[in-house]
């Protein structure tokens, strides 16, 4: 009996610590999340990476390609 009643403790032990553990992959999310903010929020500008006279203040298109813009990395 007390055998019964101990694996029950140590099974309700386990699953217990398995729901309170880290998911590291939301973990990496989060953390990819928050260093493309951190990037978007540190650029020079925008560009177009075939076009790099193509200069704007913010996110959008290449008016010659249509390409997505670029952050321009401060330095």
């Amino acid at each position: 009996m007390h055998a019964a009643r101990l694996a029950g403790i140590v099974a309700l032990l386990a699953v217990s610590a398995c729901a309170n553990a880290v998911n590291p992959a939301r973990v990496a999310v989060d953390r990819a999340q928050a260093t493309k903010r951190a990037n978007q929020n540190a650029t020079a500008g925008w560009t177009c990476a075939m076009h790099p006279e193509v200069q704007a203040a913010n996110a959008g298109k290449c008016p010659i390609c249509g390409m997505d813009l670029v952050p321009v990395a401060v330095k």
